[in-house]
């Protein structure tokens, strides 16, 4: 027998015979018996050799196990007619190359089965748009191609094609006994998955049952649903039709109850549901209780809103609003305002308040998100700290001088305190390296100018060097804030910070001045007001985590030009009485 070119091609397949051969190959997998496998190996010989005729260079790999399957066969025949006696070597050879081709066959016709399934869906996509050609044509194509796949071994278990069928068979010919039988499939494959085919599929095993009035079925099928998705709107209304077919009040009730509170917008269908007609005067009071709750719920946000609200004229009392708030902001304040002015919670309906309730919610998060970033502006002008009118020991030599009173900010500014100056102004943000970008380090990377055009900003100065000296010393002339004795715990310093970046503000209340104000050393040195003595060059105070311990000295004093900037340059603010 010649068995050059001998090839399988699927391509026009005899679905009958490849039937019958898989199940064959099937059964010789799982049968450990050898006198069966000789059995098989003689009577399927010839069918196995006319049913792989034809040309097909895709399947190489299975060509050769043909060739082998077809020279072993051979001498199992020889073998057969003198009693069936043959090696184990030659067992094993062969059912190896049974199982290799079996597993290559099975791929091949599993693809060409999903193809025959995804072509399927696309007609039902296609027979399901209002603008397809020819609806009813495409889904009876759909309907022929998925009973196609379900009639081949490899896809009898299809249970997303199982689905289909059920849907097309009611929907193109209310075929009502054959869907039921088409979900129940699907339901029945599926168990195993419970993923959303099996939902749609118990929902609608449910569903038909219920349209052929069999109402213990349809809650068998419904409850199936509801298990996996019990707060499915779909699911739940199939139980409401189910429970009204049986009369179950109290489970119609309980049904809709959970249905409409959470999907209002199904009290629409409920209302033009003809089976439900009969329990109106039992879901209306449903409906009234879950009105006036929802009435309450909006009552309760309107308030939360006008609470964040009159929050945020408080804090724009002594502080005017353009410090606090952008042009964009003080806008959604007005239309804020203007649109809880103009709700009528009393004469609203259920789907308007639902509705409502979601806008509220948004408008309460905008007035919160806004509360939030007039914060850092608002509780640096609150937390200012007043230094007295008086004396003071002043420099190296504690000169005595003498400074009316003023306010000093408590700690240096800080990186949101100045975005929300960027922000306002639509000034530019410092580009500042990941390590110092934290909303409560101080802002670096600011040059003289920037620190004067955010102290005017908000309507103080940038303090002189006796105003910022007063503030970190007393009146007693020490050294440090903390006293004369140098203490590296009580201040950010490279001590801590080998890599010399700010600190957070505030983390060393025990170094305060005498005053109370903070990081006045350490951190970051602090523009001032004053030029130095050499030309073109302001006054810096205060030492960074850049220098050493003796920088420290509240009396240290540092030059640079007014448009240099660094990580280690900061500032702060002062307020002082009218005609200072």
């Amino acid at each position: 027998m010649s068995t050059n070119g001998l090839v399988y091609a699927p391509s026009t397949p005899d679905w009958a015979k490849f039937r019958t051969f898989e199940y064959l190959y099937q059964v010789s997998l799982i049968a450990d018996n050898p006198a069966y496998l000789r059995h098989y190996m003689v009577a399927t010989h010839a069918m196995q050799t006319q049913s792989l005729l034809t040309s097909n260079a895709q399947l190489l790999e299975v060509n050769r196990g043909i060739l082998g399957i077809q020279h072993g066969s051979e001498i199992l025949t020889a073998a057969a007619r003198q009693g069936y006696l043959f090696s184990d070597e030659d067992m094993k050879r062969q059912n190896a190359i049974i199982m290799d081709v079996a597993k290559q066959l099975s791929k091949k016709m599993e693809g060409e089965i999903r193809e025959i399934r995804n072509s399927a869906l696309s007609a039902v996509r296609e027979g399901c748009s209002p603008e397809a050609f020819d609806q009813e044509g495409s889904l009876r194509e759909a309907l022929q191609l998925f009973r196609i796949t379900v009639e081949h071994p490899t896809g009898m278990r299809d249970y997303v094609a199982w689905f289909n069928i059920g849907w097309l068979l009611w929907k193109l010919d209310g075929n009502l006994d054959e869907a039921e039988k088409a979900f129940a499939t699907a339901v029945r494959q599926s168990m195993e998955k419970k993923d959303a085919y099996h939902v749609m599929a118990a929902r609608h095993l449910a569903y038909m049952r219920f349209l052929l009035g069999k109402t213990e079925g349809a809650y068998q099928g419904i409850r199936l649903a509801l298990h996996i998705t019990s707060d499915d709107p779909e699911n739940l209304f199939a139980q409401m039709l189910i429970a009204a077919q049986a009369t179950n009040v109290e489970e119609l009730i309980t049904a809709f109850r959970t249905m409409v509170a959470n999907h209002p917008e199904w009290l629409v269908v409920c209302l033009a549901e003809p089976e439900l007609n009969p329990f109106q005067a039992q879901l209306q009071p449903v409906v009234d209780a879950l009105v006036e709750d929802a009435r309450m719920q909006v009552r309760e946000m309107i308030n939360k809103v006008k609470a964040k609200l009159q929050e945020i004229d408080d804090k724009a009392t002594p502080i005017p609003y353009t410090l606090l708030l952008s042009a964009t902001n003080q806008q959604k304040i007005t239309a804020i305002k203007a649109r809880i002015d103009r709700i009528n919670v009393s004469a609203t309906d259920w789907l308007t308040l639902d509705s409502l309730f979601i806008e509220l919610m948004a408008v309460n998060t905008d007035a919160i998100r806004i509360g939030d970033e007039i914060r850092p502006i608002y509780d640096l002008i609150t937390s200012m700290v007043t230094i007295p009118a008086g004396d003071f020991l002043y420099g190296e030599k504690k000169y005595r001088k003498f400074l009316p009173a003023f306010s000093i900010t408590k700690h240096p500014i800080t990186v949101a305190q100045y975005r929300q100056f960027c922000d306002i102004t639509g000034r530019e943000m410092p580009h500042l390296p990941r390590e110092c970008m934290h909303d409560d380090l101080p802002i670096v990377y600011v040059s003289w100018h920037d620190a004067v055009a955010f102290a005017e900003w908000v309507g103080l100065a940038l303090p002189t060097e006796e105003e910022w000296e007063k503030a970190a010393r007393g009146t007693d002339g020490r050294e440090y804030p903390w006293g004369n004795e140098w203490d590296a715990s009580k201040c950010s310093n490279r001590v801590e910070d080998i890599h010399s970046n700010p600190r957070l503000v505030g983390k060393h209340p025990t170094g305060a001045s005498p005053y109370g104000v903070e990081d006045m050393v350490g951190n970051v040195e602090e523009w001032c007001d004053n030029w130095y003595e050499i030309a073109n060059t302001r006054v810096l105070r205060g030492g960074s985590t850049h220098y050493d311990s003796d920088t420290f000295r509240i009396t240290y004093r540092y030059k640079d030009r007014p448009t240099c900037y660094g990580r280690c340059r900061g500032f702060r603010c002062v307020s002082r009485s009218p005609g200072q």
